[in-house]
């Protein structure tokens, strides 16, 4: 195993879809197939935002070790595609979406995705955890940073 990082780009502007809700293709067999701890960094573009929910990503990375809590007169948890959560920068018409590295706590992976097809969602934290964030930053750019585990 090695001890390498990887960093791979997501710009919106050459996703399929429409914020907050778009296609990336990545083909995963360029890095080794082993342990990784992934964090990640995300910066939109100004977009005048109204919304006072927090804005959560979700990505599909394959098996992780993060699950989604219930309402307690709920079922168990659940394995979910969240990736973090992101901080509104600014207020009115000059506000920003982003998430520095320190921002979230990384999530483990047993080993690299194998789906190529990769879909990017921003939603709102409200109990479905599926309804998009609006109105959705019209670009953005996610970086994905994966550290190999020894």
């Amino acid at each position: 195993m090695s001890n390498e990082i990887y960093n791979i780009v997501f710009n919106s502007d050459v996703g399929t879809g429409a914020t907050p809700n778009e296609n990336f293709y990545f083909d995963w067999s360029r890095i080794p197939n082993q342990p990784y701890y992934v964090s990640f960094t995300f910066m939109s573009a100004i977009v005048a935002l109204t919304n006072t929910y927090v804005a959560n990503i979700f990505v599909d990375l394959g098996c992780c070790n993060t699950f989604i809590a219930s309402p307690a007169t709920g079922n168990n948890s659940y394995n979910s595609m969240y990736l973090g959560s992101l901080r509104v920068s600014g207020t009115g018409a000059s506000n920003y979406l982003m998430s520095s590295e320190p921002d979230n706590p990384p999530i483990y992976l047993k080993g690299r995705p194998t789906n190529n097809n990769i879909n990017i969602q921003i939603h709102e934290n409200l109990i479905t955890q599926m309804t998009d964030y609006a109105p959705a930053p019209v670009r953005y750019t996610l970086c994905l940073c994966l550290r190999a585990v020894n």
